[in-house]
């Protein structure tokens, strides 16, 4: 059929997306004759009708757009065929909830819900029958109630740890029980629900005896179902859609719970695909332009998302947080939420709230639902179907977030209880700086708290003490560390006092030994000379002739005496003249007349890179490769002092012309002075970037100069 046909330009859209069919939609709701006569049919026999099916099965569509347009079409005749059709959720309040929904199905005055509800609590079912006795013309008109996702009479009164609130949930279902019950008014009941909480039903009395004798389970669609709503609602909105895509439609495979809404989902959206951009049917490249059945959830939602800013993106997610939740069976599901509490929550006013709800449900957007019920000003917000849980992959990781933030919280919460029970300690470590990481990032409140455990104030007071105590075992620990340390110094410092005591001893020691082979070697130098006047007293001084072999003997051994004396190395048992003349070797008399020189020890370790004599010349300061800095006497060769502080090898080094300060230039970039008395480093000259090569005084000693390899 062609397009013009019908009208010109864009056809209505024959899909309903995520959110169920209602009555008025009935037109475009296919293949479901079967099922809905087998309702019809058990309404023939039962005014308590159990409609049950998985999630994403089409129970509320099923209802909704097949049985209630069918009832209103005369398809179910008793007595009479007028009908009144009275639809509600049981929510946080269901007897509220049900006293506003009869209000409203007969016109009556809303305003009068608080006290009906009162009327209902006092005097049970006899309270609405007598409103419907007088409201409606007697025998004259059905009254059918349609309780639509009655699962959540279990996730607000069951699971409730309120005993007023599960008391409520009591008294509405064995309402609900006595008016399919009684016979004054011809009042149908119908209610659905998700199959996996049919083993939650046991909670409530006769429910599960009632069930079992009015229960539908919504069967999956047949292929030939299935074709028929896929393909009836494009022919009677004017449209047409080629074979093969029609067969890849159906033989399409995604998460069984989920099958009907994303298909519906898709549909819609490849409509809209093909009625803003195309002639002729619908087809493959319509169905892929939106990432078919596979991904067109997700990314219309992700499309949604990115058309707000930041901040709002931040709010969406606060928002979808606060109307999902994870059960205690692990199942992700929605939980409706008044605006005002989502304000609350998330600390934004209503209008900045409302208008990121309105994202997702503007352009076929239906994710989110908008209910008034009781209050314009505070509608009741919900997610439109709990496919999108499943399918939006941004939202199962806000759900898995939330869920593990509740947990972090209730862990927190039942700990505060405890402790200030005197049944359990502070928080401690990882789990203290993993809740504090938490509590930072998250900032919860008190309205967000309420959803998961009361005790708000008392798990933030258990907190803030659990970081005082930390922080003051922190504090001791760091004092007791400090006092180990100071005692750990005072004892290395006694031990190095003491060594140094030590060492002074052993000084005092080395030099007495010292002063002794010095006394000793004096003596010996003495005796020598002794000898060695001896030596010279035989001999004829003026004669080089030896008159007698006697004295010249005796001269010999004098000599020979005087040479074996250990005696200092700077001093001569014998003077060159004694020995000239002994031996009568006039051109060697000057053989031992120069006097000794001695140079420092060569096995210093490493290389010498720089030299440098005092002004006195008595003193020399050396440089080498191993760091270090040392000096040396010039008359015994001896090291006096071993200069360290430089971090890599020692390239240069200069003495001031008063004598008193060193210089050092090394390869770790620096310039350092040395006081020549004392050894002591006196200053470090930062500044090079590179290795110093070369140091200088000036003439006056009052500046430096130095030369890197850093130009």
């Amino acid at each position: 059929m062609n397009r013009t046909i019908w009208q010109e330009g864009e056809l209505d859209n024959p899909f309903v997306g995520l959110r169920p069919f209602e009555s008025e939609d009935s037109y475009y709701y296919f293949g479901r004759d079967t099922q809905i006569k087998a309702l019809l049919q058990r309404l023939n026999s039962t005014r308590f009708l159990a409609v049950v099916g998985s999630s994403g099965s089409g129970k509320s569509s099923l209802v909704r757009a097949g049985l209630i347009p069918n009832l209103e079409a005369g398809f179910l005749v008793q007595d009479c065929d007028n009908w009144l059709i009275a639809t509600m959720k049981p929510g946080s309040t269901p007897l509220f909830n049900l006293a506003y929904t009869l209000l409203e199905s007969m016109g009556a005055d809303i305003a009068l819900a608080e006290e009906f509800t009162r009327e209902i609590k006092s005097i049970g079912v006899q309270a609405i029958l007598s409103r419907l006795n007088s409201g409606l013309e007697s025998g004259q008109t059905n009254w059918f109630l349609l309780i639509d996702q009655f699962e959540e009479i279990f996730r607000f009164g069951l699971n409730s740890k309120n005993s007023q609130i599960y008391q409520e949930a009591e008294d509405f279902v064995a309402i609900l029980l006595r008016l399919a019950q009684q016979t004054e008014i011809p009042i149908y009941v119908c209610m659905t629900m998700r199959s996996d909480f049919l083993g939650d039903c046991d909670h409530f009395y006769q429910l599960p005896e009632n069930m079992n004798r009015s229960q539908y389970l919504v069967p999956r669609l047949t292929r030939e179902q299935r074709r028929e709503a896929i393909a009836g609602p494009i022919h009677l909105a004017g449209g047409t859609i080629t074979p093969r895509l029609l067969d890849r439609l159906l033989n399409e495979s995604v998460d069984t719970r989920d099958d009907l809404p994303v298909l519906q989902h898709a549909l819609m959206r490849t409509w809209d695909d093909w009625n803003n951009k195309s002639e002729g049917p619908i087809d493959v490249v319509h169905y892929e332009n939106i990432k078919t059945v596979k991904h067109a959830l997700s990314v219309h939602a992700d499309e949604a998302l990115q058309d707000l800013n930041k901040d709002q993106q931040q709010l969406a997610k606060r928002l979808f947080q606060c109307l999902t939740e994870v059960d205690a069976g692990n199942r992700r599901i929605r939980r409706p939420c008044r605006l005002s509490e989502i304000e609350q929550i998330t600390g934004c006013s209503a209008k900045d709230v409302m208008r990121v709800i309105n994202k997702f449900r503007v352009d076929n957007r239906n994710f989110l639902a908008v209910s008034s019920e009781q209050t314009d000003d505070d509608p009741l917000i919900d997610i439109s179907h709990e496919s999108l849980i499943r399918q939006w992959g941004t939202l199962t990781e806000w759900v898995d977030e939330e869920a593990e933030s509740a947990k972090i919280y209730l862990r927190l919460a039942q700990t505060a209880e405890l402790y200030y029970q005197k049944k359990s300690g502070a928080y401690r470590d990882a789990g203290l700086q993993l809740t504090l990481a938490w509590h930072q990032k998250n900032k919860p409140n008190e309205v967000w708290a309420k959803r998961y455990h009361k005790g708000f104030a008392e798990a933030e007071k258990f907190l803030i003490e659990s970081k005082k105590i930390e922080d003051q075992e922190k504090h001791n620990k760091y004092k007791q560390q400090r006092r180990t340390l100071f005692l750990t110094r005072l004892i290395a410092a006694t031990v190095f006092i003491f060594l140094i005591i030590a060492g002074l001893i052993a000084g005092y020691a080395v030099n007495l030994k010292n002063e002794a082979e010095e006394k000793t070697l004096e003596a010996s130098y003495h005796l020598a000379k002794v000898f060695e006047e001896k030596a010279l007293s035989e001999l004829d001084l003026d004669n080089d002739d030896i008159s007698e072999a006697e004295h010249y003997q005796r001269a010999l051994l004098y000599t020979t005496a005087a040479l074996n004396q250990p005696i200092a190395e700077d001093k001569r048992a014998l003077a060159p003249e004694t020995i000239g003349k002994l031996f009568n070797v006039n051109t060697r008399q000057n053989l031992f007349s120069s006097q000794r020189w001695f140079s420092p020890h060569t096995n210093l370790g490493a290389d010498v890179r720089g030299v440098v004599f005092t002004p006195d010349g008595k003193t020399i300061v050396s440089g080498s490769k191993n760091n270090s800095v040392r000096v040396w006497d010039v008359a015994s060769g001896r090291q006096i002092k071993y200069l360290t502080g430089h971090t890599d090898p020692v390239t240069s080094v200069a003495i001031s012309p008063d004598g008193r300060t060193i210089a050092s230039g090394s390869e770790d970039n620096t310039v350092r002075l040395w006081d020549m008395a004392s050894g002591k480093e006196l200053k470090q000259l930062v500044g090079h970037i590179a290795s110093v090569n070369s140091v200088a005084f000036s003439p006056d000693g009052q500046t430096i100069v130095s030369g890197a390899d850093d130009s």
